[in-house]
């Protein structure tokens, strides 16, 4: 069975807002994000993570639509997760693709390189980070608080 995180603790590890990362995963298709019904919170694996940490730097770095950069990154990671959260040749845990550097070609003359090595190191450093201090929100209404001397 594969980890999954919480929206909170995985916008923390990619270092994106927690509404960027909930409007990705309501918004597109990306692999490896679990929703089963409304009012339930999303859960995102590795590949969702390492989805959205590539579709981030697309769109910071060169201003690349979220809706493509969702289709650059599942080309640049290859086709749908097998069960146990891995792709390609190489399978365990956590891992995502079999090569550490991917080149996708763009046109003739052009190629866009990810380091997915580099990128899931990253994401699993700030991971540990983020479970150790995102607290997971409470759900419904609050508490009534009582005044004092009522009761």
């Amino acid at each position: 069975m594969a980890r999954v995180y919480d929206i909170a603790v995985a916008a923390l590890a990619i270092g994106v807002e927690r509404k960027w990362l909930d409007n990705l995963t309501a918004q597109h298709s990306v692999p490896g994000t679990e929703h089963v019904a409304r009012g339930v919170a999303r859960r995102l694996s590795r590949r969702a993570l390492l989805t959205a940490a590539i579709v981030r730097d697309l769109n910071r770095a060169l201003g690349v639509p979220v809706g493509r950069g969702v289709e650059v990154a599942i080309s640049v990671l290859g086709g749908e997760p097998s069960p146990d959260g891995a792709s390609g040749a190489q399978a365990g845990a956590g891992a995502v693709v079999s090569t550490p550097r991917v080149v996708l070609p763009i046109a003739d003359s052009l190629a866009l390189a990810v380091d997915v090595e580099r990128l899931e190191r990253e994401i699993e450093r700030r991971l540990l980070e983020a479970m150790e201090t995102v607290v997971p929100r409470r759900r419904g209404r609050p508490p009534r608080k009582e005044r004092r001397g009522t009761r």
